[in-house]
């Protein structure tokens, strides 16, 4: 992707297509992306393969014990085996004398569990559910690579073709949870509802002394429209339900955190202490919560809202810790730290219209979370969640956000600093950007807070307009607030391809903001940049470790979808006398976007292998948009 932005936007990439200087094929021509790799280049010839083997499948058994109760027995399996090549040809920048791995890569899991179920209605209308049951889920995984660092002869691509040593490495894991859990459940009229549940889990992956953990929950609901009338008679008023839970959750770990093991060094014959210290005093993760909420659904159900509110805390969350490096590591897993979560959660739909051949329907959801960090641990001061580079930093604080961003800002003047207007006045100029003696903006030394990542909230809403058997449905979503460090953005400033690069090319412009003098105080620049110089300004602005200049809003409104169908009457398909039901529908996804974010999608993540890196979007790929069309029979 990075190539691509080293393109000039006159270029006609048809002409980067013949992309190898000779004819050996060992050269290739990137003088069309600044000397960067040639697009198609890396399309055809630096190409990633994949060969995967599968097999699954599962046994299942029901028997009726006596009248109520129930038994049943499953047993599954799912294996893969993968064989990936990846090569890099000769001439890329990152390997000039090419490069080559293959990878085997197997993983196995093999499952069983059993579920015992009584079902009896009593009198008086109390009805009793209660299940008992336990599983067994068994994990294993590896992972086997050979490297070539350098080949022989240019593409061919081969192990037996590398030029210098052959690098190898091994992975692997096994990992097993056994579990027990239950569950009972009383209802009385299908009014009273009332929930309890208990599971109990075993975990390879954490010391024996902490292997097993218990974690139980327990939820009711009243349908009050069904204890009293409420206008239920006549429509008004068809259900009016009030629910609330308490739950706890355990989680466990990834395998071989609780005991030191060493690893290779890519030398052979060679082992070193991994850098990362494991601690055989883990403890699972607990997650207790608790919500309640409400459904109501008036005037014949056209009107339904649903709305929940919910509090969930963390304890004994698994993390990777910094120690000092005297220690001989410099991380160490351990439980630390505990963190909240609030939020609410609200839908609502109605039916406007309601005729013999028209229908229509609106609905519209929103919800809200806020996380706080109660606790990081004893002298544990602050956590990094996810960096890049030394740029910009997620950082978590005992009473913020896990989803702040630190980094380097503009340098700006103080608090409380004044300096003189052109029309003689004195102003406050605090926190204004201060500019060189070529009136070209800085870079703080020191980090500051840049903001918070998560928005404020997300919602969507959708409208359903039918007509006999036609129908039309549109969908928007979006959210409010919410910013990520866009490496996209620093690149896209600091060659000119961004829009916010457009301003003084031709006439100049005078920048916004203040110069110190050498007395300490501050006056307001009117100096301008000339045309010449505009390109070390925009430099200056978008630096690329100044964070403040990236860190860009993800706020957004998406029209999601639109479909439309056609249902054949019933009449018509009846002469056919084999046919049913039939529809046909054609479909958009992901049309349009309206934001501010300068990449492709505010919704873009960045991966490191296959974890997601909150807050950050590098160089991210373009979202396509989705068409489609299907037909659907029915005989």
């Amino acid at each position: 992707m990075y190539g691509l932005w080293c393109y000039a936007p006159n270029i006609d990439m048809d002409w980067a297509k013949n992309y190898w200087l000779d004819e050996e094929a060992v050269k290739q021509d990137g003088s069309l992306s600044g000397g960067k790799n040639n697009a198609y280049f890396l399309a055809h010839e630096c190409v990633n393969t994949q060969k995967r083997d599968r097999l699954y499948g599962n046994l299942k058994f029901d028997a009726e014990i006596v009248r109520g109760l129930t038994f049943t027995a499953r047993a599954g399996m799912d294996m893969t085996s993968d064989f990936r090549t990846q090569t890099q040809a000769t001439s890329t920048q990152a390997r000039p004398q090419g490069w080559y791995r293959e990878q085997d890569v197997d993983t196995k899991q093999y499952s069983a569990d059993f579920l015992l179920r009584y079902n009896h209605k009593f009198r008086g209308d109390v009805e009793l559910t209660a299940n008992f049951g336990g599983s067994i889920f068994d994990r294993s995984y590896s992972n086997h690579s050979q490297e070539a660092g350098t080949l022989n002869v240019p593409g061919i691509y081969s192990i037996i073709n590398a030029k210098s040593e052959i690098k190898t490495a091994n992975n692997a894991y096994e990992r097993m949870t056994n579990s027990l859990y239950g569950l009972i459940s009383l209802s009385w009229k299908n009014a009273l509802f009332l929930d309890l549940t208990g599971r109990n889990d075993w975990s390879s992956t954490l010391p024996k002394g902490h292997r097993s953990y218990f974690y139980p929950s327990v939820s009711g609901s009243v349908v009050l429209n069904d204890l009293f009338d409420f206008g239920r008679t006549n429509g008004i008023l068809n259900l009016l339900k009030i629910r609330g839970s308490w739950a706890q959750v355990g989680h466990d770990t990834a395998p071989y955190r609780t005991v030191d093991y060493l690893q290779g060094t890519g030398f052979p014959g060679t082992l070193q202490i991994p850098t990362v210290k494991s601690n055989p005093n883990l403890r699972p993760e607990r997650v207790s919560s608790w919500e309640v909420g409400l459904e109501l659904k008036m005037f014949k159900n056209r009107l339904s809202l649903d709305a929940a509110f919910y509090d969930s805390k963390t304890i004994d969350l698994i993390s990777q810790m910094p120690i000092s490096i005297a220690n001989g590591v410099n991380s160490i897993f351990v439980n630390a730290g505990s963190i909240r979560n609030r939020g609410f959660e609200i839908s609502a739909s109605g039916t406007l219209v309601k005729t013999r051949d028209i229908q229509w329907k609106i609905g519209a959801n929103w919800t809200m979370n806020k996380n706080t960090v109660l606790s990081l641990g004893e002298g544990i001061d602050s956590w990094i969640i996810a960096s890049y580079s030394t740029h910009a930093y997620m950082t978590a604080y005992e009473g913020g956000s896990l989803t702040c961003m630190y980094g380097k800002g503009y340098k700006r003047a103080p608090e409380g600093a004044t300096a003189i207007d052109a029309d003689g006045k004195m102003i406050d100029v605090s926190g204004m950007m201060v500019l060189d003696r070529q009136n070209m903006p800085q870079t703080d030394t020191e980090l500051q807070l840049l903001g918070d990542c998560a928005p404020l909230g997300k919602g969507g809403f959708n409208t359903t307009f039918k007509w006999k058997g036609l129908s039309l449905y549109v969908g928007f979503d979006g959210q409010i607030g919410g910013h990520v460090f866009s490496y996209t953005n620093w690149v896209l400033n600091y060659r000119g391809k961004g829009i916010a690069t457009l301003p003084g090319r031709e006439e100049g412009l005078v920048p916004v903001g203040v110069k110190e003098t050498d007395d300490g105080n501050y006056v307001i620049n009117t100096e301008r940049v000339n045309p010449e110089s505009i390109a070390t300004y925009y430099g200056c602005l978008y630096e690329q470790t100044n964070a403040e200049a990236h860190f860009v809003s993800t706020q957004f409104l998406k029209l999601r979808e639109v479909r439309i169908e056609y249902k054949f009457p019933k009449k018509l398909l009846a002469k056919t006398k084999f046919i049913s039901d039939l529809s046909l529908a054609a479909y958009g996804n992901n049309l349009y976007c309206w934001t501010k974010f300068p990449g492709f999608d505010p919704e873009g993540v960045t991966m490191r292998g296959s974890a997601v890196i909150p807050g950050f979007e590098i160089l991210q790929m373009p979202s396509a948009a989705q068409f489609g069309a299907t037909l659907n029979i029915v005989f």
